[in-house]
């Protein structure tokens, strides 16, 4: 009896355990997160979008939302003139791109480079005739760019750049000396990772000049790392995700030119190709040794060439007016921060306008505004103020509004906005609903899609009349989405504030499971802690917290000293010395949650992956830890073993700032490590090596502590290839619950 007993409690847990991983499964497969924003691509006229469904793109109507054509199906007809080719019909379509309102670009067979660059396939597009004939016939291309004037495509091939011309169906060669080591118009790894870059090149607004950015890598050292051949690899560091069932008897080894704080970079030049003399001239930029172009920009005058150029310290910006012609540079805009690093994106967000002024976005005044300047850099006047960052600029339209998104009422939150820069005083919300607003507007800025979410709610769509904020059409509702998540009976998180013993305030979320009369309960705390990072927003994204508070755990998030969207002096907080400020929030927030009646004190434990594995493993070095269990995924260890430009950003150089680097790093605090640990890593991770894990892992023993260690083989930083992902989740769950259950 006592063994048949033993037998049905058994499969009773694993039953249960078989629903929670189904749940867990679902969460981690976003089944909940609702309906996502499709990409809507503003057309050229102001009055329609395009969209791709089921392999064709068609043209919707922003007022009315019906289609209005076809701007591309497998009916067209192809034209292939490659003899080489076996293609007889056009492939299955992956994305696409608006040149004019008669040319797009379509792609198929994309290969990834790094995270955000890829080559592929890419197709003509005449929406007029209905032909369709391939981009080139010599090899796979990357990052085109059309000209204003819809007549040439500028592409790079093997690191060189080439033109497209349209008319004739040709292609011209603008550089040959694209190599390894020579870079054409797109970015080295860390200009992708650490600047956003997709490419580096921008046409002149009568299309006869094109610009690009050229870098020299020679000097920069190569990072190799062993590909053991688990997963199928595609050439580069990313991988198709199938397990290779051959055996592979010789590790590959993977190289790239990495370099690391303190050691040297690409140096770039800014190169002009004139496409009636077919020349090619470099613009003459003083002090060019050292830094960084992470832009460049035409301004609405063809003999302006708008150069931004960083320090390496990243504390100075620099705006320069190049003629491509003379080739002869002056300075328009210098900034300075005595805080720490100028924060790049502002770039994107500068406006050029017909008057020849320009909306300049920067945090010179402390928060993240908008400035209006004259064509010769000269300030005009402060278009926005408060203690609110100004998050994204979408852009001025033909009356002088601007339409803007913002971090207010709450840094938490995301709101649309409009002013007219010529009385800027008077400012128009758009979005009524305190939530999280992102818009995408229509190119003459009469109608923008408000895509909003909240805590409280998934995903709504709605057009929107930019002028009043008047919502014209629905186009998702989230009913769905809503109704489903509510069969679950979830408990509903609770934003949090509270003050630290060091008079700080700060921004988190709490998840309680939904019987609370008279228990207490382990407490998990979420955690990126990166400088300009928020983890608290008001936005729905239901994740494997839901799966943990079901089992009976608390959860929360918190958002430490040095996160985004409080302004510049609050991210500079932690600058030269990242983690420590970190980790005192870290524990003054499990203080703070433990002195609830809900939460076990004595069961505690802190979460973060990449940066966040590096706070964990920071938090629970220090005497006062108060978590039992930590899990760390894909930490950085040690700065000096991360790339330049982020360790740089907010530690300055090595060179100038040893004692920072020595003091933050984990190598030197191991055998201060307090608490049971997992460590998790990749092997192929081109992010965070999984040198920074094995140099840890090596002080661990030294110092005899007892840590489990979990490697996932061929996985790059997000570990998410076959059965990866999934396993990774169990283990952590596991983990939680052998040391804190």
């Amino acid at each position: 009896m006592r063994k048949s007993l033993i037998l049905i409690i058994l499969a009773i847990a694993c039953a249960a355990s078989a629903q929670n991983f189904a749940l867990l499964d679902s969460l981690l497969a976003g089944t909940y997160k609702g309906e996502s924003a499709p990409a809507y691509t503003p057309l050229p006229n102001g009055e329609h979008y395009a969209q791709i469904t089921d392999g064709c793109i068609y043209a919707y109507d922003f007022l009315k939302g019906s289609v209005v054509d076809t701007l591309y199906d497998k009916t067209f007809k192809f034209i292939n003139k490659d003899p080489k080719s076996k293609n007889a019909s056009m492939p299955d379509i992956e994305g696409f791109m608006v040149g004019t309102d008669r040319w797009l670009l379509v792609y198929a067979n994309r290969e990834q480079i790094y995270r955000r660059s890829f080559r592929a396939d890419y197709y003509l597009v005449d929406t007029e005739r209905r032909e369709v004939r391939p981009l080139s016939v010599n090899g796979k291309q990357q990052s085109p760019l059309f000209s204003p004037d819809g007549r040439y495509i500028a592409f790079v091939r093997d690191a060189n750049i080439f033109i497209h011309k349209i008319d004739f169906n040709t292609e011209i060669a603008v550089t040959t000396d694209g190599s390894d080591d020579i870079l054409n118009g797109t970015p080295d790894w860390v200009y992708e990772e650490e600047f956003g870059c997709r490419h580096l090149m921008a046409w002149g607004p009568d299309s006869k000049q094109l610009a690009f950015v050229r870098l020299d890598q020679t000097n920069v050292k190569t990072f190799a790392f062993q590909h053991f051949g688990t997963i199928t690899g595609t050439g580069g560091t990313q991988w198709s995700g199938k397990s290779n069932d051959k055996l592979q008897l010789y590790p590959t080894t993977i190289e790239i030119r990495y370099p690391k704080a303190g050691e040297s970079n690409a140096e770039p030049a800014v190169m002009v190709y004139d496409t009636y003399y077919k020349s090619l001239k470099k613009m003459a930029l003083p002090e060019l040794n050292d830094c960084y172009i992470p832009r460049i920009r035409f301004t609405l005058k063809e003999d302006e060439l708008a150069i931004f150029r960083l320090n390496r310290r990243q504390n100075v910006l620099e705006m320069f007016y190049a003629n491509p012609k003379s080739t002869v540079c002056h300075s328009i805009y210098r900034e300075e921060s005595r805080n720490g690093a100028i924060d790049y994106a502002t770039i994107d967000e500068w406006q050029w306008l017909e008057t020849g002024d320009m909306v300049v976005v920067s945090e010179q005044d402390g928060y993240r505004h908008a400035h209006l300047y004259d064509s010769q850099g000269g300030k005009r006047w402060l278009l926005t103020s408060g203690q609110a960052d100004v998050t994204q600029v979408y852009g001025v339209d033909e009356d002088g509004n601007m339409f803007f998104q913002v971090a207010d009422p709450s840094p938490t939150q995301r709101m649309i906005r409009m002013l007219n820069i010529t009385s800027p005083k008077k400012v128009f919300t758009l979005t009524t609903i305190q939530d999280t607003h992102n818009a995408v507007f229509s190119s003459n800025f009469h109608y923008f899609i408000d895509n909003c979410s909240g805590l409280s709610h998934p995903l709504k769509s709605d057009v929107v009349k930019s002028i009043n904020g008047k919502v014209l059409r629905n186009i998702i509702d989230g009913k769905k989405t809503q109704k489903a998540w509510a069969s679950l009976n979830m408990p509903k998180k609770t934003v949090f504030h509270f003050r630290t013993e060091r008079h700080d305030d700060l921004d988190g979320w709490l998840l309680l499971p939904a019987d609370t009369a008279g228990k207490t309960f382990p407490l998990v705390l979420l955690q990126y802690s990166g400088p300009g990072s928020q983890s608290v927003l008001d936005r729905w994204n239901p994740g494997w917290e839901y799966f943990l508070v079901q089992d009976g755990y608390a959860v929360a998030c918190i958002d430490v000293r040095g996160s985004g969207a409080r302004g510049a002096i609050w991210r500079a907080k932690t600058y030269g010395q990242l983690g420590k400020l970190e980790a005192e929030d870290l524990i003054s927030t499990a203080k703070h949650l433990a002195s609830s009646k809900y939460i076990d004190s004595e069961r505690m434990a802190i979460w973060g992956w990449s940066y966040g594995g590096f706070q964990v493993l920071t938090t629970m070095s220090q005497t006062d830890n108060p978590f039992k269990a930590g899990i760390a995924v894909a930490p950085v260890t040690d700065w000096m073993l991360y790339d330049a430009p982020y360790a740089e950003r907010y530690m300055n150089r090595p060179q100038e700032n040893q004692a920072g680097y020595e003091q933050s790093s984990l190598l030197n605090m191991a055998d201060k490590l307090n608490g049971k640990l997992l460590l998790v890593s990749g092997t192929a991770d081109d992010n965070v090596h999984f040198q920074n894990t094995v140099n840890y892992v090596h002080r661990l023993i030294e110092a005899d502590k007892d840590f489990k260690l979990l490697l996932f083989p061929d996985e790059n930083h997000y570990i998410r290839q076959g059965n990866s992902h999934k396993y990774l989740y169990r283990q952590m769950f596991r983990f939680l619950e052998d040391n804190l259950k």
